[in-house]
C-alpha cells in the first residue's frame, strides 16, 4: 500500500506503532479525527513518506529531531493539535519540504536560522504557538515562499528587511506578537513594499513605530492591509490611493496625524475603512463618496472637524458608520436618508447643530442610532424612527 486516507472520520485512541510496518507508504492522512496521545516514533522511520497529514486531532507531546529522517517529505500538516516543546531544528533540514503547517499548537523555542535550507518551501504556517525570539534574516532566502503565517506567537525584534526578497509572497501574517512584553517592534521596512504579488499583509497588534512607507503605493496587488493596533505615526501617505484592489484598510489605534488624503477616494472597491483612535485632523474628504462598495466606515476618536460631506450619504452600501468623538460640526444633511441598508450610525460626541432631519425615518434597517452629546435642537419625531 502506498497511500492511506482516513481523514474526516471519528477515529479515536492513539496512533498505533504498527503503522511503521507500512514502510512503503507515501501519503498518510489521519486528519480531522479524535486521535490523541503522542505520535509514535515508528512514524519517523517511514522514509518513503512525501505527505503526512495529522491535523485537527488531539495529539500531544513533542516533535522529535527524528522527524529529520523523513528526507523525502514534501508536505507536513500537524496543525490544530496539542503538540508542545521546541520546534525541532531537524525539520528545517528537510530540503524537499514544500509546505509546513504546525499552526495552532503550543510549540515554543526560537526560530531557527537553518530555515534558509528550505529552498523549495512555498507555504510556512507556524501561527498560534509560543515561538520566541526574532524572525531570522535568513528567511529572505526562501524565494519560492507564497504564504508566511507567524501570527499569535511571542516573536520580538524588528521585521527583517530581507522579507522584501520574497518576491512570490502573496500572504504575509505577522500580527499579534505582543504577549507578555514580547513585541515585534521597529519600523515597517520599505523593502517589504517590493512585494508586488502580495495580496494580504497583516502586521496588526504589534508595537511597530515610524511612518507608513510611501512605497506602500507600489503594492498594487494588495486586497487586505491591516496595520491597526501599533504605534505608527506620521501622516497617511497619499500614495495609498494607488491600491485600487484594496478591500479592507485597517489603520486604527495608532498615532497617525494630519489630514485624511483625498486619494482614498481612488480605492473604489474598498469595503472597510478603519481609521479610528488616531490623531487625524481636518475635514472628512468628500471623495469618500466615490467608494460605492464601502460597508464599514470607522473614524471615531480623532480630531476631525468641519461639516459632514453630503456625498458620503449617497453611498448606498453602508452598513455601519462611526464618526463619533470628533469635532464634526454643522447640520445633519437630508441625504442621510439615502442609506437604506444602514444598520448602525454613531455620530455622538461631536458639535452637530440643527434639527434631526425627517429623512432619517427612511433608514428602515437601522438598529442603532447614537446622536448624544451634540448641540441638536428642534422637535423630536420618534415616529420617523419606528
Amino acid at each position: 500500500m502506498k497511500e492511506l486516507h482516513l481523514g474526516g472520520n471519528n477515529l479515536r485512541g492513539t496512533i498505533h506503532k504498527e503503522i511503521g510496518l507500512l514502510n512503503k507508504l507515501k501519503k498518510v492522512d489521519l486528519s480531522y479525527n479524535k486521535l490523541c496521545g503522542s505520535i509514535p516514533s515508528e512514524v519517523w522511520n517511514m522514509t518513503n513518506l512525501i505527505q503526512l497529514w495529522l491535523s485537527d486531532n488531539f495529539l500531544s507531546g513533542v516533535i522529535p529531531q527524528e522527524i529529520g529522517h523523513l528526507a523525502n517529505l514534501q508536505r507536513l500538516d500537524m496543525s490544530s493539535n496539542e503538540l508542545s516543546g521546541s520546534l525541532p531544528s531537524a525539520v528545517f533540514n528537510i530540503s524537499s519540504l514544500d509546505s509546513i503547517d504546525l499552526s495552532s499548537n503550543t510549540l515554543g523555542g526560537a526560530f531557527h536560522s537553518q530555515i534558509q535550507n528550505m529552498k523549495a518551501l512555498t507555504h510556512l504556517r507556524l501561527g498560534d504557538n509560543a515561538l520566541i525570539g526574532p524572525i531570522p534574516s535568513t528567511i529572505g532566502n526562501l524565494t519560492n515562499l507564497e504564504s508566511l503565517f507567524l501570527s499569535f506567537n511571542k516573536l520580538n525584534g524588528p521585521i527583517p528587511s530581507t522579507i522584501g526578497n520574497l518576491s512570490n509572497l502573496n500572504h504575509l501574517s505577522l500580527s499579534s506578537n505582543k504577549i507578555n512584553g514580547n513585541n515585534l517592534r521597529g519600523i515597517i521596512p520599505k523593502e517589504i513594499c517590493r512585494l508586488n504579488k502580495l495580496e494580504v499583509m497583516d502586521l496588526a497588534f504589534n508595537k511597530l513605530s515610524g511612518s507608513i512607507p510611501r512605497e506602500v503605493g507600489n503594492m498594487t496587488s494588495l486586497v487586505d492591509l491591516w496595520l491597526d493596533h501599533n504605534s505608527l505615526s506620521g501622516t497617511i501617505t497619499k500614495e495609498i490611493g494607488h491600491l485600487n484592489k484594496l478591500q479592507t484598510l485597517y489603520l486604527g489605534y495608532n498615532l497617525l496625524s494630519g489630514s485624511i488624503p483625498r486619494e482614498v477616494g481612488n480605492m473604489t472597491v474598498l469595503l472597510d475603512l478603519w481609521l479610528y483612535n488616531n490623531n487625524l485632523s481636518g475635514l472628512i474628504p468628500q471623495e469618500i463618496g466615490h467608494l460605492d462598495h464601502l460597508q464599514d466606515l470607522d473614524m471615531n476618536s480623532n480630531k476631525l472637524s468641519g461639516p459632514l460631506p453630503p456625498t458620503i450619504f449617497n453611498v448606498s452600501s453602508f452598513e455601519r458608520i462611526d464618526l463619533s468623538s470628533n469635532m464634526v460640526s454643522g447640520e445633519l444633511p437630508s441625504e442621510i436618508g439615502n442609506m437604506k441598508v444602514l444598520l448602525d450610525l454613531y455620530l455622538h460626541t461631536n458639535a452637530l447643530t440643527g434639527p434631526i432631519p425627517s429623512t432619517i425615518g427612511n433608514l428602515s434597517n437601522l438598529q442603532l442610532l447614537s446622536l448624544s452629546s451634540n448641540e441638536l435642537n428642534g422637535e423630536l419625531n420618534l415616529q420617523s424612527l419606528e
